[in-house]
C-alpha cells in the first residue's frame, strides 16, 4: 500500500525541523512545542506521526544506522573489495555525505535508547572484526576510536581523505606524545 504524499511530506518536515533545532539546542532542552513551532504544525499532527520527541529521535537514529549498515555492507561484503581500509572509509563517507548533517547532530543526542555514535562504532567493529581478529582489546578499541574520529572528520570536511587523516594522526602522536 502506497503512503499518502502528504504524510510523507509532513514526516520529512517534522524530522527536518527537529534536526534544525538540534543544531541550535541540546536534545534535553528541545520540547515538542519547539518542534511544532519550527515545523509549523499542530500537536495533533505531530502525535499522529510520533508519540514523543524520544520516538522521533529513535526513528531518525534507526534510519541513519540502517544507512550506515548499508554503506558498510556495500563496502565490506561486495565482491569488489576495492582498496585498503582507508579507501573503504572514504567510500563510506561518500555514501553517507547526503545525511552528514543529520548524522553529526544525532551523534550528540544521548538518551536511554538513542546513542547513534556508539551504535555506529559497534557496527563498524563487527564489520572489521576479521581484520582486527589478532589484536588485543586495547588495539581493537583504539582502532575503532580512530576510524570513527576519521569518519567524523570526513563527514565534516570534504577535503581530507582517510589516508591523509591517518598521516595527521601519526604525525600528531610522533610530535606530541612520543617523547
Amino acid at each position: 500500500m502506497k503512503k499518502d504524499l502528504r504524510v510523507i511530506k509532513t514526516d520529512r518536515n517534522i524530522r527536518g525541523s527537529f534536526l534544525r533545532l538540534l543544531k541550535e539546542k541540546n536534545f534535553e532542552s528541545i520540547t515538542v512545542q519547539n518542534i511544532l513551532d519550527e515545523a509549523l504544525i499542530n500537536r495533533t499532527t505531530f502525535y499522529s506521526h510520533f508519540s514523543s520527541k524520544y520516538e522521533l529521535a529513535e526513528k531518525i537514529s534507526a534510519d541513519l544506522l540502517e544507512k550506515f549498515d548499508e554503506a558498510l555492507r556495500i563496502r565490506f561484503e561486495s565482491g569488489d573489495k576495492g582498496g585498503d581500509l582507508y579507501d573503504q572509509l572514504d567510500e563510506i563517507g561518500r555514501i553517507l555525505r547526503e545525511d552528514r548533517e543529520a548524522i553529526l547532530v544525532m551523534w550528540n543526542v544521548h538518551a536511554e535508547n538513542i546513542h547513534l555514535y556508539d551504535d555506529m562504532s559497534s557496527h563498524l567493529e563487527e564489520r572489521v572484526a576479521g581484520i582486527l581478529r589478532d589484536k588485543n582489546p586495547f588495539q581493537t578499541e583504539l582502532a575503532i576510536s580512530i576510524l570513527m574520529t576519521m569518519l567524523r572528520s570526513i563527514l565534516k570536511e570534504d577535503n581530507m581523505s582517510a589516508a591523509e587523516l591517518h598521516d595527521e594522526v601519526i604525525q600528531f602522536f610522533e610530535e606530541n606524545l612520543a617523547r
